[in-house]
């Protein structure tokens, strides 16, 4: 089977592709078996990433640990995805998690689910998506998770979210008659894909042309990384209802202990994700209906002190408590900080633009995807930005993306194997297959890739926008400072002066032999197709075999080749 998972903030997704009987792939989502609140098995096409540790010490993924959520919020663990590629550790009772333990208890959920669809049939690729703005980290937290769950790992995948998506757009385009599709790429266009899932924001340009039966996609530019989503929004309207209530109930903050505060406010995030659906839902089939203000209603139980409330918003009131975040604060700002209480939508954008000196009339489509590109406000803003471009939505911003990986997934390994010393079997799949696509892609890097060995000023050693697979040696720059090891950090940025540049890791690895400091070495780094990095470093002596930094393994302490 050709799989394709998107691994969520906060859903996951699961999709297979399969060659349709007149040629071309249709992807299909799997339904994935989960509890509810009430402990029954349920077959729902969404996963929540959510992990429920109960107090039998069982552990729940899905819709009941989302529901448990607002019950327990101490003993769940959501929006871990944000902690890829981090040291964060998630602590319920005497157990400990780490952002790759979740992912793999979410991933072990869609591995189950493929194997009862595919009759245990050998899964011959899995996609697995990740923002393009991932650092290899994360990429490789993501892939060790797979591992974790069960995949193998010679046929794990890695690509970009919003490509991921474009593709399953392009697969339903790609049948339909010429005059019926909503985007025309015989001739190279240029699109900005804009995703907003549930707590990230990608955003990706990219050229694209499709000649015959050949899709290039070209990745131009990919933002930073942005920790916002449709959670920010459910958080900014909470903040809004909480405050009233406190109002109202003439409530001082200090009258509620922490816990019960924290429980009310994951009920009314709840109660406001609800809303912002039924907004959209109302306005989509009445686009007239927002000059009403319709009002969204419902009974929380137990919300305070064991006691009931009615809590009502209207679109007028979730508009404006969510207001901010479509609009630049219009400063320039300088700390990871600044940017956590200024997030908006704009700012990724256009510093996007700016950093690969794109003009925004140059934009021929907005594709927006993501599960927060349902809300219609989303929309209306990206018309006001890009007055100039045509704005596309994803026809299912919540399924696109597994649906593009499984696409991906089928064409690479088909291709891959037609490319094969053929068989007549072969040969007759091939003419099968001669009104498919074949898909052909180019990703790169969002920030560039630094290192420091002598704890002075980190050295670039792959610039950002670095199409990737790449390789390279650093002769003689580095000498030895210690007779018994080395020590590299490895960092991730828009350059060495970059202020919201990270430390990604740091390895340290020690000799065979003393070595005289000062003795030089060299360094050899390659990252491939999926933004595995890999340095070798090189003693320049005869005593010391090559040290390996495996930066796609969690081991942080080098390893020597004999």
């Amino acid at each position: 089977m050709h799989i394709g998972i998107d691994l969520g903030t906060t859903n996951t997704v699961v999709s297979y592709a399969k060659r349709k009987a007149r040629g071309g792939v249709e992807p299909h989502v799997m339904k994935i078996t989960q509890l509810d609140e009430y402990n029954n098995s349920v077959q729902e096409e969404i996963l929540p990433s959510v992990l429920f540790l109960d107090f039998d010490k069982n552990i729940v993924v899905g819709k009941k640990a989302k529901q448990m959520k607002q019950y327990h919020p101490k003993r769940t663990i959501s929006n871990s995805k944000r902690y890829m590629g981090t040291s964060a550790i998630f602590e319920i009772d005497d157990m400990k998690f780490t952002p790759v333990d979740v992912a793999a208890h979410i991933l072990k959920m869609c591995k189950r689910t493929i194997e009862l669809n595919s009759g245990e049939k050998p899964v011959q690729q899995v996609t697995i998506t990740v923002p393009a703005s991932f650092n290899t980290d994360q990429i490789r937290d993501t892939r060790n998770a797979a591992i974790k769950a069960g995949f193998d790992p010679e046929k794990i995948r890695i690509i970009p979210e919003p490509t991921a998506a474009f593709i399953d757009f392009i697969n339903d385009q790609f049948e339909l008659v010429e005059e019926d599709r909503k985007i025309d790429i015989s001739t190279p266009k240029r699109v900005l894909v804009f995703d907003l899932g549930g707590g990230t924001c990608d955003i990706v340009v990219m050229d694209v042309v499709q000649s015959e039966n050949c899709l290039k996609v070209e990745e131009k530019a990919v933002g930073r990384y942005n920790e916002l989503g449709g959670i920010d929004f459910d958080k900014a309207a909470t903040k809004y209802l909480l405050s009233k209530f406190y109002d109202e109930n003439r409530i001082k903050e200090g009258d509620i202990e922490s816990d019960e505060q924290t429980q009310m406010a994951n009920k009314l995030v709840v109660f406001c994700e609800k809303a912002k659906e039924f907004f959209s839902n109302q306005v989509m089939l009445n686009p007239e209906i927002e000059k009403t203000n319709p009002s969204f209603k419902i009974n929380i139980p137990e919300f305070w002190r064991g006691k009931s409330w009615l809590f009502s918003i209207t679109l007028k009131e979730y508009n404006d408590a969510t207001r901010d975040l479509y609009y630049s604060s219009g400063t320039k700002l300088k700390t990871i900080e600044e940017f956590e209480k200024c997030k908006n939508i704009v700012d990724p954008i256009f510093e996007t633009l700016e950093r690969y000196e794109i003009d925004k009339n140059s934009i021929d489509y907005v594709f927006a995807t993501g599960g927060m590109s349902f809300y219609y406000r989303i929309i209306q803003r990206l018309k006001e930005l890009f007055p100039k471009s045509q704005v596309i939505r994803a026809p299912n911003p919540i399924e696109a993306v597994a649906r593009g990986a499984s696409i991906f997934s089928f064409y690479e390994v088909e291709i891959k194997r037609q490319t094969e010393k053929p068989s007549v079997l072969d040969i007759a799949v091939r003419k099968e297959a001669s009104a498919e696509m074949e898909i052909v892609t180019r990703t790169v890097l969002a920030e560039a890739i630094m290192i420091d060995v002598e704890e002075g000023l980190p050295r670039e050693i792959i610039t950002k926008n670095q199409p990737v697979p790449y390789k390279g040696v650093i002769k003689n720059s580095f000498r030895v400072s210690s007779p018994s090891g080395i020590k590299i950090d490895i960092y991730a940025g828009e350059d060495p002066y970059d202020c919201k540049m990270r430390i990604q890791k740091s390895f340290i690895g020690s000799f065979r032999s003393p070595v005289t400091p000062g003795t030089p070495i060299d360094i050899e780094y390659e990252i491939d197709e999926n933004k595995y990095l890999k340095l070798r470093v090189i003693v320049n002596d005869s005593m010391n075999p090559p040290i390996d930094l495996d930066v796609d393994s969690d081991v942080k302490t080098a390893k020597q080749k004999v």
